[in-house]
């Protein structure tokens, strides 16, 4: 916790034109979150092949700065995610941010998200939010306590989260092996520590990775389930808006 000044918070948004099928919603969400008594800036990194159109677009219609990252000599896809996840975490340590609040864009926050999360007190604390669709639907922080032994994050291997997160999750706060950077808060000391990285022949995203490494430095990761966020993309993370490829999109301007 911070104390007789407001703690600094760099909001940073990865993002692509794929996403903008959902942008006003989510701009509207962050418009509408709680920042009282935060020292906030909000950063968002568009890695869009279109030499900065999309990242224009969205700055001209929400008011937030938006960075073109060129991703074009990136081999797959998740090295554009790693490329845009490192250049948040490094501009989080270069503003000297005492977190950086990691937020995709097609998430909804509650609007006391941030206020929730810092009051956890956590050096790394996510939101709940879910991934696919009807009873297959499951929330990410999917690992809770007992299943901590049994990721390999710690050596041993994973249960299958669609199958069985729910005898495992639990209200308020709790510990978890693994969470994705949809919604979290991250402390400046695990962002010096930790890069996001990513490989080539591997499925795993940035995230999944970065949960790992976190794990091996001695850093835990909670989540907080009271701070449920809404995934507006209702049929998956982006499976059926191409999300390895850009999508074509039609830019207006007022």
């Amino acid at each position: 916790m911070i104390f007789r000044r407001k703690p600094k918070v760099l909001i940073g948004v990865p993002t692509y034109a794929g996403k903008n099928y959902c942008l006003t919603e989510f701009i509207e969400g962050l418009w509408l979150l709680n920042t009282d008594g935060f020292d906030v800036r909000v950063l968002v990194v568009d890695n869009t092949d279109d030499g900065g159109k999309n990242a224009e677009y969205i700055e001209e219609l929400s008011g937030f700065t938006a960075h073109h990252l060129d991703c074009s000599k990136a081999k797959y896809v998740n090295q554009r995610l790693e490329w845009s996840h490192n250049y948040l975490r490094e501009a989080a340590l270069k503003m000297n941010a005492d977190y950086l609040f990691h937020i995709e864009s097609d998430l909804v926050l509650p609007p006391n998200a941030l206020h929730e999360l810092y009051v956890t007190n956590e050096q790394i604390v996510s939101g709940c939010y879910a991934l696919n669709t009807g009873a297959s639907r499951f929330p990410i922080p999917h690992d809770g306590g007992d299943m901590l032994k049994r990721h390999a994050a710690r050596g041993y291997i994973m249960l299958s989260p669609t199958l069985f997160w729910r005898q495992f999750l639990k209200s308020g706060k709790q510990e978890v092996s693994i969470a994705g950077v949809g919604v979290m808060l991250i402390h400046r000391n695990v962002l010096r520590d930790v890069p996001f990285r990513s490989e080539e022949i591997s499925d795993f995203a940035p995230d999944s990775y970065w949960s790992i490494d976190v794990n091996q430095r001695g850093y835990k990761i909670h989540v907080n389930n009271s701070v449920f966020a809404y995934h507006i993309n209702d049929t998956g993370w982006g499976k059926e808006l191409g999300f390895s490829t850009n999508k074509s999109i039609t830019y207006t301007y007022g």
